[in-house]
């Protein structure tokens, strides 16, 4: 009983190593969630925790440091439809994550100790998205 449960372990780890070494390299792209109809974006690969600001905008700081490691905005979906509203167009599927940034700074923070990462979130507003990935589910 104790060979086959090495040999079991032993099978699991060589496969953890193999596929550990082929997962993609960590790149600063944001991800847009159609189930959350949310866009996730890291600056940095570092280990984090999320905080939320407000209803819209919650952040990942690193756990180290509380430094800002990264964002998720929520309400894409209405965001774009209410910019559409007011006579804003996306001109070659190239949008800025501060577009989305300064809808959701709209709304005030739910902790004003946190009010002094809005001017954090400004380093991420030239990260650009392209738009035909905020397609809903």
């Amino acid at each position: 009983m104790t060979t086959t449960m090495a040999t079991g372990l032993d099978r699991y780890q060589d496969f953890l190593r193999k596929n550990l070494e082929n997962l993609p390299q960590f790149s600063q792209r944001p991800y847009y969630e159609p189930e959350g109809d949310s866009l996730i974006f890291y600056a940095r690969d570092e280990q984090s925790y999320a905080k939320r600001l407000n209803g819209l905008l919650t952040l990942f700081l690193a756990t180290k440091d509380d430094t800002l490691v990264g964002c998720e905005v929520k309400g894409v979906q209405r965001i774009l439809r209410l910019a559409g509203a007011f006579g804003v167009i996306v001109r070659d599927h190239k949008l800025k994550l501060g577009f989305l940034l300064a809808f959701a700074l709209a709304e005030p923070p739910d902790d004003p100790s946190m009010a002094s990462f809005e001017d954090g979130v400004r380093e991420f507003r030239d990260v650009e998205i392209d738009s035909r990935e905020l397609q809903p589910a």
